[in-house]
This record gives structure tokens, C-alpha cells and sequence, in this order.
């Protein structure tokens, strides 16, 4: 009995030196593809499937789902073509979105968790977690993105675990079927019928040594398609050339800039109908053999419409309560 007793000590001390040596050769378990300075200790089996590299690591707080991340980011395909880049769409702004909400790729919501603000990161994502088979354009332009297609992002994280409130940044608002307001910068889209919206704004070209009224497709920031409306006396000029004014003296044959103090650069007016009218009472239409803009004896002759889309407002950059400008 003494000797079953011993055997049973020895077993048990053999058992706790392997389970201590186990424990002293082992480190953190690990479920899924590590990378440069992240290791996936998660056993979330999405999170498996996505690589993470932190390129630059920030200093700021760890990512929380439901609170909202600011991100910079660039798209590109396994064949290294750049489909997407925050900086060079639109405004160039970064995406503001509430983590883990399904408002951004399944392959962000994935990857933010693990991240901290300041962070500078490579996420690699299978087609499933970005645009999968859904047949999209590139937002950069050319070909259509490839159905099925694995994307690397390289996003930056600007800045995250931020409590959602009320947002700082917005549009003006855009007013459809109203008076135009002074004071604003705006675009003036063409309409070539009621319902029917080409992406075509007014604009100023060189033509025959004269600043010529035109239309052509909107380019954003573009200071040759962005206008402004003087209250005092209806005058319209561009924040291209602001000393010169819109001139309608010959509109029959097209409106052009001139220097201000003309008898003929007053008076225009947008009405509730969506026409847009100059000083002689006569709607601007356009001339579909070159695309300049002149003045028409009869009221909406073409279906031509006019909608007003005011500049982007840009207001002061948010300040948390550490004081730093994030």
C-alpha cells in the first residue's frame, strides 16, 4: 500500500514539472495569421481571417466598438492597383463612422478593435470581408474593381474611442427651389430637364480673347465654376477672375465676363421653378452645338434647369478635452 502511495506522489510532481515546464516553453495562444508588431490572440474566428501589420504605432487609446473612429485609408488590389484613396476622393477628408456598426467594411470593423489612435496600419482583407461580388466602380476612376477581389488597405487611425455627439463638420444647406442667397459661393448645376441631372456646372473658358459662360463637368475646388450673387444689384462674378462680372449685353449669342461697371451685369435672379434668369428677364440656356451659355427669348426653351449647390463650409477642426487638435 505504502509503495501504490509513493508511485502516486512521483506521478503527481512528473505531472506538475511538465505542466510548469509547459507553461514556462509556452506563450499567449494564438488563432490567426500574426504580423509586424501584432500578434491575433483572439479566438474570434472572422478576425482569423484578416492580417494586420502595424507600420507606426500611435500612443493614443486602444479602439472601441461603438464609439467612433476618424480613418485615412488606401485601397489597393493584389495586382497593385490603387482602387480607393481617402486623400484623393472628394474633399480628401477622412471617414468619420461608429466602429463595429456595419458602416465601413467587415474587414474595418475587424481590424479596429485591435488598433489604437495614431496607429499607421496594413489590414489585408479577403473579398468576403470588403466589396465581395458586388460590381463596383473604383471611386479613382478606370476599370470597374474586379469581382471577388482581395484588397490591402493601409489605413490611419486619426483618431478613435471617441463618445459620439453631436457631429462639428456639415454641408450648408442646399437649398432646391428658392432665392439665392448672397454672400456664398456656389456651383450652378444644369439640368436638362426636369428630372434628368448631368453632373454639368456653369463655368468660365478662354474663347476668342474673351472669358466666355459655358458649362462642362464639375471638377471639385475648381474656381472657374464657382460663383457668387451680389444682392445689392443682382451682379454675378467668378472666384476665378472676381474683378470681371457676367455680362449679358449680347446674351442671344452668349454671356461672357467683362470688367464690372457694364449696363448689362445686373439683375439675375433664380427662380422657384428652377430657371435662372438674367437682368433682361430672359432664362440662361445652353447652346448644345459648343456648350457656351446664352439667354433665351422664351421661357424654359430646351427644358433648361438650374440647381444651386452652395461650397463646402469649412468650420474649426474639433478640440477634445485634452486640449490637443485631433
Amino acid at each position: 500500500r505504502n509503495r501504490i502511495i509513493k508511485k502516486m506522489k512521483y506521478a503527481v510532481a512528473a505531472l506538475l514539472s511538465t505542466s510548469a515546464a509547459i507553461q514556462l516553453r509556452g506563450g499567449p495562444d494564438v488563432y490567426g495569421p500574426n504580423g509586424d508588431n501584432y500578434s491575433n490572440e483572439s479566438a474570434n474566428y472572422d478576425l482569423s481571417r484578416i492580417g494586420i501589420s502595424v507600420t507606426e504605432a500611435g500612443k493614443g487609446p486602444q479602439c472601441t466598438k461603438g464609439d467612433w473612429a476618424t480613418v485615412h485609408w488606401k485601397g489597393t488590389l493584389t495586382d497593385g492597383r490603387i482602387v480607393t484613396d481617402s486623400h484623393s476622393e472628394g474633399w480628401g477628408y477622412p471617414k468619420h463612422f461608429a466602429v463595429g456598426n456595419a458602416e465601413v467594411f467587415k474587414c474595418w470593423d475587424l481590424a479596429l478593435p485591435q488598433l489604437h489612435m495614431g496607429d499607421h496600419a496594413t489590414v489585408t482583407c479577403p473579398s468576403y470581408y470588403a466589396w465581395g461580388g458586388a460590381y463596383t466602380m473604383s471611386p479613382l476612376g478606370g476599370e470597374p474593381i474586379p469581382l471577388h477581389s482581395d484588397v490591402t488597405f493601409e489605413l490611419e487611425v486619426q483618431e478613435c474611442a471617441r463618445h459620439p455627439e453631436e457631429p462639428r463638420v456639415g454641408y450648408n444647406a442646399q437649398p432646391h427651389t428658392t432665392t439665392m442667397q448672397p454672400g456664398r459661393w456656389f456651383y450652378l448645376h444644369s439640368h436638362t430637364g426636369a428630372h434628368e441631372a448631368l453632373n454639368q456646372v456653369l463655368t468660365t473658358r478662354t474663347e476668342g480673347g474673351k472669358q466666355v459662360l459655358a458649362v462642362e463637368h464639375k471638377v471639385v475646388d475648381e474656381p472657374e465654376q464657382m460663383w457668387m450673387w451680389d444682392i445689392s444689384d443682382g451682379s454675378l462674378h467668378n472666384q476665378a477672375h472676381p474683378e470681371m462680372f457676367v455680362d449679358w449685353s449680347n446674351g442671344s449669342h452668349g454671356l461672357f465676363l467683362a470688367p464690372k461697371g457694364g449696363a448689362s451685369q445686373g439683375g439675375f435672379d433664380y427662380s422657384a421653378n428652377d430657371q435662372f434668369f438674367a437682368g433682361n428677364h430672359n432664362p440662361l440656356t445652353i447652346n448644345h452645338e459648343d456648350y457656351t451659355v446664352q439667354t433665351s427669348g422664351n421661357f424654359g426653351e430646351n427644358d433648361q434647369f438650374w440647381h444651386i449647390e452652395y461650397c463646402y463650409n469649412i468650420v474649426q477642426p474639433y478640440v477634445s478635452e485634452d486640449g490637443l487638435d485631433h
